[in-house]
């Protein structure tokens, strides 16, 4: 073989995850891992950051929090806590949901946490969530039974390099996720709008007199996006 064709056989190889057969162009059409292994495949050498609001977001979201249109009270902050994990043996739900074994899972897990629940997803083969207010957020807690159900790397799929591994990329580390959850007055609604940051916008009642709700979340939280969620939590006064 010559050299020009190895390099090219070497070439094609790279296209495919030789585990699972994922392919690169299906892989960038769809944005989702197939196997543990997908990620030294397309991903050998990249590290994942937090995933969190750029400048310009956090900036909107602090001046909508320091407005006075609406009370701290008239604000209603929910908060929700999740994490995702993929099983470590078999592909991941881009080819193999694994109902049957997510659903034991679900049931150990209902056993193992005592609160918050299961949440079916296309993303990940599990994902558990909390959702709580201001006052269940400051005694929220896993035990440490729940911690080592999530630690397990003979269960979930793990590599050193990178953590947990999961069929969304941005998912892969930690696999945890910390959202904050507001009210806005209608005003504060068209800022928004104007500067076009990713928003979650919920109708309340029937009209929009009544509000609409903002979500700002983080994945993977370091100690910077720690301080950005006390600093929202001042800002709401909790």
């Amino acid at each position: 073989m010559h050299i020009a064709e190895t390099e090219l056989f070497l070439e094609n190889l790279r296209m495919f995850c030789p585990n699972c057969g994922l392919s690169e162009k299906i892989f960038l059409e769809t944005g989702r891992f197939g196997c543990k292994d997908c990620h030294r495949v397309f991903f050998s050498g990249v590290s994942w950051n937090a995933v969190s609001p750029d400048s310009k977001s956090w900036k909107a979201i602090e001046s909508i929090a320091k407005r006075k249109d609406l009370s701290p009270k008239e604000r209603k902050p929910s908060f929700r806590f999740r994490l995702s994990r993929c099983f470590a043996r078999g592909f991941f739900p881009y080819f193999d949901r694994q109902s049957s074994r997510v659903q034991e899972m679900a049931k150990e897990a209902n056993q193992t946490i005592k609160f918050g629940r299961f949440c079916p997803s296309a993303e990940d083969h599990f994902r558990w969530q909390w959702v709580g207010d201001a006052t269940e957020l400051r005694h929220f807690n896993l035990p440490k039974p729940a911690l080592d159900f999530f630690s397990d790397r003979n269960l979930w799929a793990f590599t050193p390099s990178v953590g947990f591994l999961n069929s969304c990329p941005t998912n892969c580390g930690r696999g945890d996720r910390f959202s904050v959850q507001w009210t806005v007055s209608s005003e504060e609604r068209w800022m928004l709008l104007d500067f076009g940051i990713n928003w979650k916008d919920v109708a309340l009642g029937n009209s929009e007199t009544q509000g609409h709700r903002i979500q700002i979340s983080w994945k993977n939280l370091r100690p910077r996006q720690k301080l950005q969620i006390q600093k929202i939590l001042s800002l709401l006064d909790l």
